[in-house]
């Protein structure tokens, strides 16, 4: 997404309202840098990956880290940043913090990003 709010989908240019109704249930965009994104942990898992969906409006992101002392979730805020291409600081845990399903809120993230993470 750029500073005007605008995002380039397939060579489409869409503006804020497309982007909203695109992304509906994914994400909540709070400012044209920031999305609060649900996400489904998979802790435990054999390999680190961002992508798929879990239901209506679940970022799914599998973790190596076990679901122990909050090792998941700081393996989740760098496995986000990684994906979005944003320091591990933009990456801030909001709710769920014991539970499999969290908000995570990412500062700079691009939402081009999101919509390829939820498709693959």
């Amino acid at each position: 997404m750029s500073s005007r709010g605008r995002l380039v989908l397939g060579g489409a240019t869409l503006g804020p309202e497309a982007v909203r109704l695109l992304l509906g249930k994914w994400a909540e965009i709070r400012h044209s840098v920031s999305v609060r994104i649900k996400v489904r942990v998979h802790p435990g898992s054999s390999r680190n990956r961002v992508g798929g969906r879990y239901g209506e409006g679940v970022l799914v992101v599998r973790v190596t880290a076990p679901a122990l002392d909050g090792r998941a979730n700081r393996a989740v805020e760098d496995a986000l940043a990684e994906a979005f291409g944003v320091v591990h600081g933009s990456v801030r845990l909001l709710s769920g913090a014991r539970a499999r399903t969290k908000v995570f809120e990412v500062d700079g993230a691009d939402s081009a990003v999101l919509a390829a993470l939820i498709e693959s």
